[in-house]
């Protein structure tokens, strides 16, 4: 029975009341969240004897609480808990106090017709209803089915009395924004095109937002798939690391890839063969054409990096450190990172901000005469940003993470990609 209190609460009694503690608690889908965790591994379960009240010392029944909590609780018990395979609610009429829902002599007409409606509107219950064949809610990292469009929703719930959003976007693009449970979103599959694409969820309340980031796939006969954006393998990119976003921007992509299979080494130094690798993987170059290529005397045939780096070379966005070499296991440098980035956009009519700048870097005399313009390019579009104390640090070299961002804000930004 998911008892609450009428009138408005405390912040410190509405924790209590979203954790199940004291005498107000009314979040039905947290309170019964142990009983899954304990059982669902060994046999499905069935809710039964339920129903909707509130604590009153008027004795007064609350026909609002009780529609609410019946729409919320029927929402989301079978998106959150699929091993949930039955809800039974109980049918009668204590004391007065107008249960009974079903049959001859229903006391409460709004809320027997609300139940109807909800599980009609309930796949998996409704299907469990008619008999009609099995259907359900799935996480959307299992989704495994073939469908005409994805059908999204979340569940967000947050123990204060502030508006809960969430915000829905692909490639960095937003596609959705819902404040109201269940939170939907409807992504059609004309509206995503194949290859490999980032779907980002933002759980949003007061201060807390919450992030949430799959990789969808779209193959060439139109099927979908879902997986998370950074494989749970990976272990050395934690959710607080600050480049998350990026990088699950970047592998869900299909630009950036681990360094192994358990490690993307977000803090290591990216090089110039990682770089220019990037790059043509964000033109889809085609590595075929290129694979027999000798473009330097130091980018051996059969190294995984040689196409790419012919690639960029064909097309004037690297002329290596002299004409015969390219350095491919260098560090790149935040002003090498620059140029060549210009020279793509340019390569590629891609219209980046080119604003003469304000005002220069503290060691704007250290930046190579040949990168100066695409530093300052690079600065104005918004991709890159100074170090402490305005200075630039052409020399330095940049994180996998720091790499990750950039091309991320250049993408989203400026490239219909």
């Amino acid at each position: 029975c998911n008892r609450s209190s009428k009138s408005e609460f405390e912040r410190s009694s509405g924790t209590d009341a979203y954790y199940c503690h004291g005498d107000y608690y009314d979040n039905q889908i947290v309170k019964i969240q142990p009983i899954v965790e304990a059982f669902s591994d060994r046999k499905p379960i069935i809710i039964t004897e339920g129903g909707y009240c509130y604590r009153s010392s008027s004795g007064v029944q609350n026909e609002e609480h009780a529609a609410e909590a019946m729409r919320f609780f029927y929402t989301y018990v079978s998106r959150v808990y699929p091993q949930i395979k039955c809800v039974m609610y109980f049918n009668t009429n204590i004391s007065g106090n107008y249960y009974k829902l079903f049959g001859s002599g229903e006391t409460n007409q709004r809320l027997a017709e609300l139940y109807r409606s909800l599980n009609s509107a309930n796949c998996a219950m409704n299907y469990s209803m008619t008999g009609s064949g099995m259907c359900g809610y799935t996480e959307v990292r299992n989704i495994d089915e073939y469908l005409d469009e994805l059908r999204l929703s979340v569940y967000a719930d947050y123990p204060s009395k502030e508006a809960t959003s969430v915000t829905y976007e692909l490639d960095g693009k937003l596609v959705e924004s819902a404040e109201n449970y269940p939170y939907e979103c409807n992504l059609a599959r004309e509206d995503v095109g194949e290859g490999s694409h980032l779907l980002h969820v933002r759980t949003s309340c007061e201060n807390t937002d919450t992030d949430l980031y799959y990789k969808i796939t779209v193959s060439s006969d139109g099927r979908i798939t879902v997986e998370d954006a950074i494989p749970a393998l990976i272990e050395d990119v934690p959710q607080s690391f600050w480049g998350y976003g990026a990088i699950a921007y970047g592998m869900a992509r299909g630009l950036f890839t681990g360094t192994s299979e358990t490690t993307f080494q977000p803090d290591s130094c990216l090089t110039r063969a990682m770089f220019v690798t990037i790059l043509g993987r964000m033109s889809d170059a085609d590595t075929v054409r290129y694979k027999d290529a000798m473009p330097f005397e130091d980018t051996a045939d059969g190294k995984w990096y040689t196409p790419y780096v012919a690639w960029a070379k064909e097309n004037g966005i690297v002329d290596g450190i002299d004409p015969t070499h390219f350095d491919p296991d260098a560090y790149v440098t935040r002003e090498q990172i620059c140029v060549m980035i210009d020279r793509y956009a340019t390569k590629y009519s891609i219209e980046i901000v080119r604003d003469a700048p304000s005002e220069v870097f503290a060691d704007d005399a250290e930046i190579s005469s040949y990168a100066r313009a695409s530093v300052y390019t690079a600065r104005s579009s918004g991709l890159v940003s100074g170090r402490g104390g305005n200075m630039f640090e052409p020399a330095a070299s940049a994180s996998r993470a720091e790499a990750a961002t950039i091309f991320m804000r250049f993408i989203v930004q400026f490239c219909n990609i």
